[in-house]
């Protein structure tokens, strides 16, 4: 792994369309599949990543997939910043899709030769419901659910449940319901300031011993 601790991540994040730019058609589009609320838009700012990704402490065996990755500043950071193995963003907005991937090549024009190599095959960004996405890989499983109606929740917890084998852990903006929890053990709670909040709690989730399969 080359040398990344110097890579811009933080001002290709700071340039380019915001989500919370997605026209109302894009945002049309997400909620017809995905129900009212889920195409309402916020990140987790910087600082609060860089604490949570120091809590989680990335390994180089570790991938990272966001579920709704929004513009992708979450996986640029853990990428660059960390030890992370991989980062994947799953997103169904055209809009933000679209700008996570314009941040993807900024990222990958202003690393050195060594460092756009290594990247780019680790820092991909997919366009698809994160209910049906192929989680084989993931280890760490992060979702800024904070808006997201209960069967949306349900659906991703089913397919982190039936579909992540290596899961480590599952981090949620938004308490899973009751009977999605409970497929999981929650590890903790980690409190810090959100682009909606001062301070919000953030739920962690780590796989039972036995994984049941939802219903």
């Amino acid at each position: 792994r080359p040398d990344l601790s110097g890579a811009p991540w933080a001002e290709v994040c700071a340039q380019g369309p915001e989500g919370y730019d997605a026209p109302p058609d894009d945002r049309y589009r997400v909620e017809a599949v995905s129900g009212d609320g889920a195409a309402a838009y916020g990140e987790i700012p910087p600082e609060s990543a860089a604490t949570l990704l120091t809590w989680l402490a990335p390994r180089p065996e570790d991938v990272l997939f966001d579920l709704g990755a929004g513009t992708g500043k979450l996986c640029l950071q853990a990428l660059c910043a960390t030890p992370l193995g991989a980062a994947v963003g799953v997103e169904l907005s055209p809009f933000r899709h679209a700008a996570a991937e314009g941040r993807r090549s900024a990222l990958l024009e202003r690393l050195s030769p060594a460092g756009s190599a290594w990247v780019a095959p680790r820092l991909s960004f997919l366009r698809e419901d994160f209910r049906a996405v192929d989680l084989a890989r993931a280890t760490l499983v992060y979702a800024g659910s904070t808006a997201y109606p209960d069967a949306l929740l349900r659906g991703l917890a089913k397919n982190v449940a039936e579909g992540a084998p290596r899961l480590r852990l599952l981090i949620t903006t938004r308490p899973l319901p009751a009977d999605a929890a409970r497929r999981f053990a929650e590890r903790g709670k980690v409190r810090l300031p959100m682009s909606w909040s001062a301070l919000e709690w953030l739920s962690v989730y780590e796989p039972r011993g036995t994984r049941e399969r939802l219903p």
